[in-house]
């Protein structure tokens, strides 16, 4: 399959979103390790596994995006906003769909 310069700018949009909110999971596993370990030792390995698999997505995204020449800055006249911003837990909502929820820190679900 052959991608068309809309495809291409397309993906370079959206890519930095992914690569970001992929990062916030991590960041949130990272939090929870403590709390995993509590559960016993395979469930915190079970934690780091996940950690190590979804930073791996993540260098890989990083890697599409450079293949595709960078982020929405190198897309002449696009900027884009999602009317939101990812800052730690989730205390907010989006206005689009994950297809997932988000668990926040204090254990309640958002």
């Amino acid at each position: 399959m052959s991608t068309t310069p809309d495809t291409r700018d397309r993906l370079r949009v959206i890519l930095p979103h992914w690569i970001g909110h992929n990062a916030e999971h991590v960041e949130d596993m990272r939090r929870w390790l403590d709390a995993a370990a509590g559960a016993g030792p395979e469930a915190a390995d079970r934690l780091r596994e996940a950690m190590a698999g979804m930073t791996q997505a993540g260098a890989a995204l990083t890697a599409l995006l450079g293949l595709l020449g960078g982020g929405p800055g190198a897309v002449p006249g696009h900027d884009h906003h999602h009317g939101h911003h990812h800052h730690g837990h989730h205390d907010h909502h989006h206005g689009h769909q994950h297809g997932h929820h988000h668990e926040h820190g204090d254990g309640t679900a958002g």
